[in-house]
């Protein structure tokens, strides 16, 4: 991968990183920015710490409340749905 593009990626991580942490500081309740950040790391490899932590949260929220576990469920679905080679074959043969 060209120098360029590492550099982009740990902007993006150091920026997902700090936009969680001033979330669940600042807002608490708010589970919808989580799931969002969930989805993101859940396309890559890469802040596995992070991820676990995110989802943590987010099972705890789920444990909570339960109109919050369904909707954070079929968020959790939707990320194992994306990595699936069926999903990403569509995803990669459609035209940009």
């Amino acid at each position: 991968m060209a120098k360029s593009a590492h550099c982009r990626e740990d902007i993006l991580d150091a920026s997902i990183s700090k936009r969680e942490v001033t979330q669940q500081a600042e807002h608490p309740e708010d589970w919808l920015l989580s799931m969002e950040i969930f989805e993101i790391l859940g396309t890559t490899d890469q802040q596995l710490e992070l991820k676990t932590r995110v989802e943590r949260f987010l099972n705890e929220k789920k444990a909570k409340t339960k109109d919050l576990a369904t909707l954070i469920g079929w968020g959790f679905r939707l990320v194992d749905y994306h990595k699936k080679p069926e999903y990403q074959a569509v995803l990669h043969a459609s035209p940009k």
